[in-house]
């Protein structure tokens, strides 16, 4: 409110200032409708102005995480050409790969996070990101190419592999490690994929991760006929995560 009633009595060169910092404040507090129109306004000015820039980054990732994955892979892609030399460019790389990602754009979104992973100045947190994101990007392929599924099976197992020796202190390990143990599970070994994730419940027993590990590992478990194993693990899943 504070910020609104200051566009009365602004100046010209203090319009822009407002304008971004009230469409930030509805951001991140969730109010898209009210975020949005300001966003867009910033982001439509030309010449660009102070926050433009900024405008159409935030913009893109409003639409993001609305869903509205069409529109989101628009503006990131704009935010590339415009502001290539942006600050959160490398931002703008990682999530439009995800969003080709989310799009079932696999070849593209291998090729967005490539770039990302040979930019100057990337941080560590995206660099990270981006070998980790690239592995989804080979399995899907997989998924799409069976003529090739190997080969990108095994692309995938190093891009995740990757993360262990490259980014070792990144908070992607524990997601790696579960990829890792689910992956024999894809592959079409639930065996393989029973013992690798009852490793990674031992191994990372406090991550995010692990109701996942225990679902799948019932999944394996009703694959290999193994049926009253099944009905324990999933029985362990409901009374964990009794949320799903």
């Amino acid at each position: 409110v504070a910020l609104a009633d200051g566009f009365a009595t602004t100046t010209p060169e203090h319009y822009h200032t407002l304008t971004w910092m009230l469409g930030q404040c509805f951001y991140r507090l969730g109010e898209d409708a009210e975020a949005e129109p300001l966003l867009e306004g910033l982001a439509a000015e030309v010449p660009p102005q102070r926050f433009t820039d900024d405008a159409v980054y935030q913009l893109a990732r409003l639409r993001y995480r609305q869903r509205r994955y069409d529109e989101a892979a628009l503006g990131f892609t704009e935010d590339l050409r415009r502001f290539d030399r942006y600050i959160k460019a490398a931002d703008s790389h990682y999530y439009l790969g995800k969003t080709q990602l989310r799009l079932g754009e696999a070849g593209e979104a291998l090729a967005t996070f490539a770039r990302l992973g040979e930019r100057p100045g990337a941080s560590p947190l995206r660099r990270a990101g981006a070998t980790y994101q690239s592995g989804h990007a080979e399995a899907s392929l997989a998924a799409i190419d069976p003529d090739n599924a190997e080969a990108h099976w095994m692309q995938a197992r190093a891009f995740w592999g990757a993360i262990f020796t490259d980014h070792a202190d990144s908070i992607y390990v524990d997601n790696a490690a579960y990829q890792l143990a689910a992956l024999p599970y894809d592959q079409g070994d639930p065996g393989a994929a029973l013992a690798a994730l009852a490793r990674f419940e031992t191994e990372y027993p406090d991550s995010g991760l692990r109701h996942l590990a225990v679902y799948k590992q019932g999944r394996a478990a009703e694959k290999l006929g193994r049926l009253d194993d099944a009905f324990a693990t999933y029985e362990r899943y409901g009374a964990g995560w009794p949320e799903g």
